[in-house]
C-alpha cells in the first residue's frame, strides 16, 4: 500500500510539474531551460511539447513569411521611426518595413545568440542594423537625390549592406520597402518639389515638341507621297499619249479608216458659205 501511494504521489508530481504546448503548423518550438542548461539544440515540429514551466519555457518561432513595420504610432503624422543625416547634415525622417523568411532549423540559434522570440530580436538587433545601414547610405547622398530620383537606389543599397548580416543570422528573401513619405524641413521639401515639378514640366514640352514634330514629318510624307502619286500619273499619261502619237505618225492610214468606219453617210446639215465640203476617200 505504502509502494503504491508513493508511485501515485511522484505521478501526480510529475504531471503537476509538466506542462504542453502545441507548436502549430508553419512554426518551430525552441525549448529554453532557464535553470542554466541553456537552448535545446533541436527545435521542435509541429505538434504538442511537454517541457517544466517552472524551469523552461517553448518560444514560438514563425516559419512563414513575415512582414514588419517600423513605424512611430503616434497622431504627430510627421513623427517616424528612423531619423537621419544626409551628406550636408540636413535630417530626414523615414518609414521603412522589412519582409523575409527565417530558416528551418535556424531558430534555436536565434534564440542562443540574441535571446527572445523574432519580434524581439526584429525590433532590436535586425532595427539597430537597419539604422546603421540607413545612415551610412544617407551620408553619401543628398536630401534631394533620396527625395527624389535616388529614392529607390537609396533604399536598394541600404537592403543590400544588411543582406549578408540578416542572411548569416539565418533570416533570408530579405525585402526592405518603404512604408510612408519621408518627412523634410518645409522649405526644403518646397524646393525640392518645385525643382521637380519643373522637371516635368520641361520633360512635357519636351515631348510636346518630340510629338509636333513626328506629327508634321508625318504629313510632310504624306504630301510627298500624293505629289509622287501624281507625278506619277501625269508620267504614265504622258507617255501614253506619246506613244500613242508615234504610232500615228507611224501608222496615218489609221486614221482614215477609223473616219470611215465611224461615218453613218450623212452629210452635215449645215455648212458656211466658203466652207469645204467633207469628202472622205472611200476607194482605199
Amino acid at each position: 500500500m505504502k509502494k503504491l501511494l508513493l508511485s501515485l504521489f511522484a505521478v501526480f508530481f510529475a504531471l503537476s510539474v509538466t506542462a504542453c504546448t502545441k507548436v502549430p503548423a508553419g512554426y518551430e518550438g525552441v525549448r529554453v531551460n532557464n535553470a542554466g542548461n541553456g537552448v535545446q539544440e533541436q527545435e521542435a515540429g509541429e505538434g504538442f511539447v511537454f517541457y517544466n514551466p517552472f524551469t523552461s519555457e517553448v518560444i514560438l518561432y514563425p516559419l512563414r513569411d513575415q512582414d514588419y513595420q517600423f513605424m512611430v504610432q503616434s497622431r504627430n503624422d510627421q513623427a517616424r521611426a528612423f531619423s537621419i543625416q544626409d551628406k550636408d547634415g540636413m535630417v530626414i525622417g523615414l518609414d521603412v518595413g522589412l519582409r523575409f523568411n527565417v530558416v528551418p532549423g535556424q531558430s534555436s540559434e536565434l534564440v542562443r545568440r540574441f535571446g527572445g522570440d523574432l519580434r524581439t530580436i526584429i525590433g532590436g538587433r535586425v532595427r539597430n542594423s537597419i539604422f546603421d545601414a540607413l545612415n551610412n547610405t544617407s551620408a553619401t547622398m543628398s536630401a534631394e537625390e533620396i527625395y527624389g530620383e535616388g529614392r529607390a537606389a537609396f533604399l536598394q543599397s541600404v537592403e543590400d549592406s544588411i543582406r549578408p548580416e540578416l542572411e548569416a543570422m539565418g533570416l533570408t528573401s530579405v525585402d526592405l520597402y518603404w512604408i510612408s513619405e519621408l518627412v523634410l524641413p518645409p522649405r526644403v521639401r518646397e524646393r525640392i518639389e518645385m525643382k521637380i515639378e519643373a522637371e516635368q514640366e520641361a520633360l512635357l514640352r519636351e515631348n510636346q515638341i518630340a510629338t509636333a514634330t513626328a506629327e508634321a514629318q508625318i504629313r510632310i510624307e504624306e504630301a510627298r507621297g500624293i505629289a509622287e502619286s501624281r507625278l506619277a500619273v501625269a508620267n504614265a499619261e504622258a507617255d501614253a499619249i506619246a506613244a500613242i502619237g508615234a504610232a500615228i505618225a507611224a501608222n496615218p492610214e489609221y486614221l482614215r479608216q477609223q473616219e470611215v468606219e465611224k461615218w453613218n453617210g450623212v452629210l452635215p446639215v449645215y455648212m458656211g458659205n466658203n466652207g469645204p465640203v467633207p469628202v472622205l476617200n472611200v476607194d482605199r
